[in-house]
């Protein structure tokens, strides 16, 4: 794991963070781990957000389609 040091950050924020932690019953190290993660993890809700809403966007137009493995495979075992 890594580790990081942030210099000169407001006074204002850094106590905003102490609170913070406080009423999550955490350290500030703690707190500041789960906001950074919190953070590094939006890109990939808003992709998986994505692909949820087009796949009900899908299912909305077109129904439930079938499975294709078990055609594929059927074509597979006829070519032999």
């Amino acid at each position: 794991m890594a580790n990081i040091r942030i210099r000169n950050l407001e006074d204002w924020v850094v106590e905003t963070i102490r609170q913070i932690a406080g009423k999550n019953k955490r350290s500030m190290e703690e707190e500041m781990r789960t906001i950074l993660r919190e953070a590094a993890s939006g890109p990939k809700k808003n992709l998986a957000n994505l692909a949820r809403n087009l796949r009900e966007e899908i299912i909305r137009e077109h129904g439930i389609l079938p499975d294709s493995a078990l055609s594929i495979r059927e074509e597979r075992d006829l070519r032999g």
